[in-house]
């Protein structure tokens, strides 16, 4: 049963593991689009073609591989700085203050790093991940038990945690739980970011709802968008159980490299 879950854990097949995932997830998405009937789409006319011209730079520049998703993310605020200034919709005020929020927010993920790399050396001198691990090992407790606690408890964190301290507060314990079982650390990532992606749009703090919210402005209210991701978050969870019960849909791949 383990081997059903292992893999070459090669770094370089990390991409590859991406392309189902992503795959399986639009097509869920668009069938749910097609489900959905057509006067709940009148929202729709909120996107404008600034909008829709940087998530293509955006998208296009991952999917052509002329750039990471880390990458991407200059791509995406040079692309508005510039859409922005020929549009004249940018001006020395608003440049300013968006580089003060900039500031801000870098600041807060340095923190973040810091008391994570802090945390990551407290773990090492106690040896508590060695501690749960063997604990776990020799309670007899299930490989499938480990999993649904380690799933609930991203779920949880996921509601009220940014992603970056997710990952900081739980891989030093997670990780070696996960190679003790010797689950693929390959597969075990692609959870991972599924289940981040789940957080970031579960209720009460939903970050990615929060953003849309703020471009959306009034025109909608929160709970009408947390309404409209329910049904996508439903096909976020199912994506993550066929995950779960068919690692091979993220590990194939890896078997061409």
């Amino acid at each position: 049963m383990k081997r059903f879950y292992q893999s070459n854990n090669s770094s370089k097949t990390c991409k590859n593991c991406r392309i189902i995932r992503t795959f399986l997830l639009a097509v869920l998405f668009i069938v749910l689009l097609g489900l959905i009937k057509s006067d709940q789409l009148h929202y729709l006319h909120i996107v404008t073609p600034m909008n829709a011209a940087i998530f293509i730079i955006i998208i296009g520049s991952i999917m052509f591989g002329l750039a990471t998703p880390t990458e991407a993310a200059g791509v995406g605020a040079f692309s508005t700085l510039i859409l922005g200034l020929i549009l004249t919709r940018l001006n020395l005020k608003r440049i300013f203050s968006a580089l003060k929020e900039s500031v801000f927010q870098s600041s807060m993920i340095f923190v973040i790093a810091i008391g994570g790399k802090l945390f990551v050396n407290f773990i090492a001198l106690t040896g508590l991940a060695a501690e749960i691990t063997q604990w776990i090992n020799t309670s007899g407790v299930s490989m499938f038990a480990v999993m649904a606690l380690i799933v609930i408890l991203y779920i949880f964190l996921g509601m009220f945690l940014d992603p970056i301290g997710i990952i900081l507060l739980t891989l030093p314990l997670t990780i070696p739980i996960v190679e003790s079982f010797g689950f693929s650390l390959i597969w075990f990532g692609v959870v991972v970011i599924k289940l981040l992606e789940i957080g970031l749009v579960t209720p009460p703090i939903g970050l990615n709802v929060f953003v849309i919210k703020s471009i959306v402005s009034d025109k909608i209210s929160l709970e009408t968008i947390f309404v409209g991701v329910a049904w996508f978050l439903v096909a976020e969870i199912f994506v993550l159980a066929a995950i779960l019960m068919i690692p091979t849909l993220s590990l194939f791949l890896t078997t061409f490299i």
